[in-house]
């Protein structure tokens, strides 16, 4: 029974303490109050902004402009947009999202309908694009996909990173359909996933993910079975120093090495690390079933 009133006890505790966080909760489910308007008048201004004659605008109950849609074609930030496309805002001129009703051109790069285009708040550049009609995109060249991906941009608007919708030859490479490739602010790969093997480098690469530098250089793969590279006899996962040398390797057979442990290293499958002269500096464990970078 002392135990039934002690619960008793706690219910109304509980209850003060729940109310008391009432007003929080309430202050966190305040949502923006806004309404629309339909501009009467071609370069009619709103929020400091000229739209033209047409134009459904979400503004907000301090009159600043939310989304517009756009009832003719209007200038942006140096960009012309065409009639029905969808603008979200920043703030006053400067456009967070742009969902495009008919194809065009946008910062040099053709876009097709329904693409939806979102910019850097801070430069104003492209900074990913994805397409709401599920069409895939071709852009720069490439051809990727819009199933559940965007495609992402360097600062510089040169691809960054998108998902392939076919397989494609890139740079004497071909990558595999559906999977991420990656690229470096010049333009070049950084990294993929191989659709066939490929030799590069003094070595053949299985198809599987491989890296790059920004010289073309491979920066890791996988080798397709076993192969003598730089004198060493090797397999499966290796890591090259941006100057061509090896980084990692995994042994192919047992191998002595007199710069380590005098001459102890090292056994079939362990894992062998070099310096960028190609001096051995680690050696031992299990080799890796996956490149340790991205």
């Amino acid at each position: 029974m002392r135990a039934k009133k002690g619960m008793m006890l706690l219910v109304p505790a509980a209850l003060f303490w729940l109310a008391s966080l009432a007003p929080a909760r309430e202050a966190a489910r305040i949502e923006l109050r806004t309404h629309e308007v339909v501009v009467a008048e071609t370069r009619q201004r709103f929020d400091g902004m000229a739209f033209p004659a047409g134009t459904r605008l979400v503004l907000t109950d301090q009159q600043r402009v939310i989304t517009a849609f756009l009832g003719g074609p209007e200038t942006f930030q140096a960009q012309l947009y065409q009639a029905g496309t969808r603008l979200d805002f920043f703030g006053p001129g400067i456009v967070s999202v742009a969902s495009l009703a008919s194809s065009q051109t946008v910062h040099g790069m053709p876009f097709d309908a329904q693409a939806e285009i979102r910019f850097d708040s801070r430069n104003g550049k492209v900074e990913s694009v994805r397409s709401l009609s599920g069409r895939d995109m071709t852009i720069q060249g490439i051809r990727f996909s819009s199933l559940n991906a965007s495609v992402r941009f360097h600062p510089n608007e040169k691809v960054k990173e998108g998902r392939l919708a076919v397989d494609q030859t890139i740079e004497g490479a071909r990558y595999r359909a559906n999977t991420s490739i990656m690229f470096h602010a010049t333009g070049k790969v950084e990294s993929g996933v191989l659709a066939k093997e490929l030799a590069i480098g003094g070595v053949r690469l299985s198809p599987e993910k491989v890296g790059f530098f920004e010289d073309g250089k491979p920066s890791y793969g996988k080798l397709v079975g076993s192969q003598v590279v730089q004198g060493y006899s090797v397999q499966g996962i290796v890591q090259f120093h941006p100057n061509g040398g090896l980084d990692y390797v995994c042994l192919a057979e047992d191998r002595p090495v007199r710069e380590l442990l005098e001459g102890r290293c090292c056994r079939k499958g362990e894992e062998l690390h070099l310096d960028e002269s190609g001096k051995p500096i680690g050696w031992g464990g299990r080799c890796r079933s996956a490149v340790d970078r991205r």
